[in-house]
């Protein structure tokens, strides 16, 4: 198999694969990740059956609250960065009025970001955070995949604050596309595809060129050899383990609804137990007579004795211990 071949299925792979995670995310369990009794597709009730256990399905989507603590773990205190002169040196914006103006001018862009991210159109993340770090930082903790990209929307392009002409966008996973040199591994050429077309990065130097299909040439911008998207690619934190885990702690809860109307609607068996001719009343304060079959000579029969079988919930302790059990890998997630 060619690199490039190889490439595309890894590719195909990892898309499928963020697509169902997002599922998961969102809280769509039903019916992939039920694991409990179910029942065959060539039983009449089929249908009936399973659009009841569907109705009595239970979840806590404990995936999503792992992914929400990760990321407030990694995003919510300010970001710390550091300033290099010209020979790669640490600069000190203490006691350096250039470092310390950009520096200033680093900080004022951080605020148009957040301040503009409201704006972002729901459409071109997975996640609609209101924030592209948060979008981010979520998009690769769920699918193993995450990109931030710096554009310019048209409207801005003659703004006078150069601050305003720059712009901060987390893509959705799957795309980006970033080709590698096969000789040496380093990136040759990234692309961004969006619903109403698509944007190719390539590098000469220390210049980067973007190319759009509605304009006749591309833009050139001095980055100093730097791509204007950033790609990441890792392993999920939605490991098989952990879904696992997520399908064990739904399977304990819906079990334990299943447990709860068993005790409320218990299935009764009467055993040798003839049926009455017509409605019987019941219900407390009320006494049940119910005769036996006959048996025996019909002149004088006698009467098998009746006995009752009453269905009896489980105890729902054990079912509580599952419950908190699975809950365990929430409060790991919570610990980074």
């Amino acid at each position: 198999m060619c690199p490039h071949a190889s490439d595309r299925m890894d590719s195909y792979r990892r898309s499928r694969d963020a697509q169902k995670n997002i599922k998961l995310f969102r809280g769509e369990f039903w019916p992939d990740a039920w694991i409990g009794p179910t029942v065959p597709q060539t039983a009449p009730d089929y249908a009936e059956k399973m659009a009841h256990l569907e109705r009595v399905f239970q979840s806590a989507n404990i995936l999503r609250e792992c992914s929400c603590n990760w990321r407030d773990g990694l995003i919510s205190e300010p970001f710390n960065w550091y300033l290099k002169g010209q020979n790669g040196d640490r600069v000190d914006s203490e006691s350096d009025a250039t470092a310390a103006e950009a520096e200033q001018q680093l900080q004022r862009w951080m605020d148009w970001v957040e301040q503009q991210a409201i704006n972002a159109d729901p459409k071109s993340t997975n996640f609609q955070q209101s924030d592209p770090w948060a979008e981010f930082v979520l998009s690769l903790g769920v699918t193993g995949e995450g990109a931030l990209r710096l554009w310019q929307p048209a409207r801005y392009a003659e703004a006078d604050d150069p601050i305003h002409r720059i712009h901060l966008h987390a893509p959705k996973a799957g795309t980006v596309t970033v080709d590698r040199s096969e000789s040496d591994g380093f990136i040759d050429e990234i692309r961004y595809t969006y619903h109403s077309g698509e944007e190719t990065q390539t590098m000469d130097g220390d210049v980067v060129a973007i190319a759009t299909p509605e304009a006749d040439d591309p833009l050139t911008v001095d980055s100093g050899g730097r791509w204007l998207i950033q790609y990441t690619a890792g392993e999920s934190i939605f490991t098989p383990s952990v879904k696992r885990l997520q399908n064990a702690l739904n399977h304990a809860l819906t079990m334990m609804v299943r447990n709860s109307e068993v005790a409320g609607f218990r299935e009764k068996v009467f055993a040798n137990a003839e049926l009455p001719e017509g409605d019987v009343e019941r219900g407390p304060g009320r006494d049940l007579y119910l005769y036996g079959v006959p048996a025996g000579d019909p002149s004088s029969p006698e009467y098998a004795p009746v006995t009752i079988h009453e269905s009896e919930p489980v105890d729902n302790a054990s079912l509580g211990a599952a419950i908190e059990g699975r809950r365990v890998f929430n409060l790991v997630a919570a610990a980074y």
